[in-house]
């Protein structure tokens, strides 16, 4: 959201350049959150996570944009939990207006290589099974993609 003058707030379009960032701060904090989280799981952190990403799983299935935004944030709520993270979970929480917007944008895509819920299923494997990184990685590859993705559909994505 911006202000214009003696109109009010509106949506702000978002540029390749605000995406870039956005991804870029994603990797940093969602990564080793995601390592962190491997590092120290819990058969209740493991289960916990699975009915996450089961929720997860069911919203995509029903193409309920609102049900997936609130499942996906909830999925990621609990690997900055389990990695105890939370000054870096209430970073992205600031971030999240433009996180769901850029998820709409890519989700829509017909460019996605793997679909959101695979990606969540391999993050979701890989920490579960405490291997820190795998999960890096899964993290990463998801990120890149979708990165990817809004450089080719946003204004202002000249190369890098």
């Amino acid at each position: 959201m911006t202000h214009v003058p003696n109109r009010g707030p509106i949506v702000a379009e978002m540029s390749w350049e605000d995406a870039r960032q956005i991804y870029d701060i994603r990797l940093k904090l969602e990564t080793d959150a995601a390592m962190a989280c491997a590092r120290n799981m819990t058969p209740e952190l493991a289960q916990r996570l699975k009915e996450a990403l089961a929720e997860l799983q069911r919203a995509g299935h029903d193409q309920a944009p609102g049900a997936l935004f609130k499942a996906a944030t909830r999925f990621y709520a609990l690997i900055f939990e389990g990695a105890r993270h939370n000054i870096a979970w209430e970073i992205v929480q600031r971030l999240n207006g433009r996180i769901s917007r850029l998820r709409v944008l890519t989700l829509t895509s017909d460019e996605r290589d793997m679909q959101g819920p695979e990606h969540m299923q391999a993050i979701c494997n890989a920490i579960t099974n405490s291997d820190s990184e795998a999960a890096l990685a899964a993290v990463k590859a998801h990120l890149i993609e979708v990165k990817t993705i809004a450089r080719h559909l946003l204004p202002g994505n000249a190369k890098e």
